[in-house]
């Protein structure tokens, strides 16, 4: 997933480096590393967007052998990747990537529903935790001025800026706009829109310094205002630090998980579970190894009896005894049919569920941390 941002942001590095030069070199890197990076993940598909609107918006003449080469390549692969997953996969193959490119644009039916209210307010409350609130205000402030002024005749220059931070904001934007139900189950993809947030928030931010400093009425003000304003970016930055196995999609059950693993089991032994987590997460804070998706009777009994490991307890939880124990999910919004959106991604099953019953009835159970342990041994 990393590499794709590497060559995404290379490639918009190359394509600003060609609108100075025209440079026929330019122009072949900045194609080919477009190329690798549509490769690696469709993620880089965000530029087919962005480097068009800096173009209209920037008023800089559309060159025709720079969308030629672009929209070629954007036209062309995907036909290339389908006949790739064709020959390695078959028929299969494409009928699978068909269909989860469907599901993942939310165009097809699949366990991950929502409606856009709940989805706006999901992205919000994640941008607010990940990008801080006093960030988050800055560039909606950068956001609102630059809507006023694009109305009106500004200097080149500036509207080159302009279309240079929405072209930064559309590119972050992409993944949440197409792809909106791998967005709502992966928080970090909040992280694309970093770049905008950090040029637009701070640029915004320094705006409105030299709006105070040329007013005398208000200037005294100037300093006390920029201090109040790094002190709440640093006070909540701190905060989030301190508070992120509980306050993030991608901690809220594997940290808690582990922390009570790890005080239940002695070194060497390991755990089973029928929940949807990030196991290395589990591994790194609770030096236990964790083997997970054990989700029916057949599947738990064919491992104890096939393998050679010290399985000492089988973890779960359920709705309720979550609910109750880690504020995370006391808090859900977003829901798929009747069922919290978060029970689902991480496979929390009911209270009451015929393998609960099943393990009931063959281990002796105890309850801490908001988890189950039934004892294997």
């Amino acid at each position: 997933m990393s590499m794709v941002h590497f060559f995404k942001w290379l490639t918009l590095w190359l394509y600003l480096r060609w609108d100075e030069t025209h440079a026929s070199r330019d122009l072949f890197l900045m194609c080919g590393c477009f190329f690798i990076g549509l490769w690696i993940s469709w993620e880089a598909y965000a530029l087919i967007l962005g480097i068009p609107l800096f173009h209209i918006l920037g008023k800089r003449p559309l060159t025709g052998r720079m969308l030629l080469a672009m929209g070629a390549i954007a036209g062309v692969f995907p036909v290339l990747f389908i006949l790739y997953a064709a020959w390695v996969s078959g028929e299969q193959g494409v009928q699978y990537l068909i269909s989860h490119g469907l599901i993942r644009a939310n165009l097809q039916d699949s366990s991950v529903s929502f409606v856009l209210v709940d989805y706006l307010q999901t992205m919000m409350y994640r941008l607010v935790v990940y990008q801080t609130a006093i960030l988050s205000m800055l560039s909606g402030g950068c956001l609102v001025w630059i809507g006023t002024r694009l109305r009106r005749t500004v200097a080149l220059q500036d509207r080159r800026q302009y279309a240079y931070l929405l072209m930064l904001l559309v590119i972050g934007c992409f993944d949440g706009i197409v792809f909106p139900n791998v967005v709502i189950v992966h928080d970090y993809y909040v992280y694309n829109l970093t770049p905008f947030f950090a040029l637009g928030g701070s640029w915004f931010f320094f705006k409105g310094l030299s709006y105070i400093r040329e007013r005398p009425s208000i200037r005294p003000f100037a300093s006390a205002g920029a201090v109040a304003v790094i002190l709440l970016f640093l006070l909540q930055s701190i905060y989030i630090i301190q508070r992120r196995f509980s306050q993030t999609d991608a901690y809220s059950l594997a940290y808690p998980f582990a922390l009570s693993v790890g005080q239940e089991t002695r070194f060497g032994e390991e755990v089973l579970t029928d929940l949807n987590i990030l196991d290395y997460y589990c591994v790194y804070y609770s030096d236990s190894d964790v083997k997970v998706g054990i989700e029916t009777p057949k599947a738990l009994q064919d491992i104890l009896k096939n393998s050679t490991r010290n399985y000492r307890y089988f973890v779960t939880t359920n709705q309720k005894l979550v609910t109750n124990t880690l504020p995370f999910f006391a808090d859900e919004t977003t829901y798929h049919g009747s069922q919290p959106l978060r029970f689902q991604t991480f496979g929390i099953p009911p209270a009451d569920n015929p393998f609960h019953r099943y393990l009931e009835q063959r281990y002796e159970k105890q309850e801490s941390g908001g988890f189950i342990y039934f004892d294997l041994q």
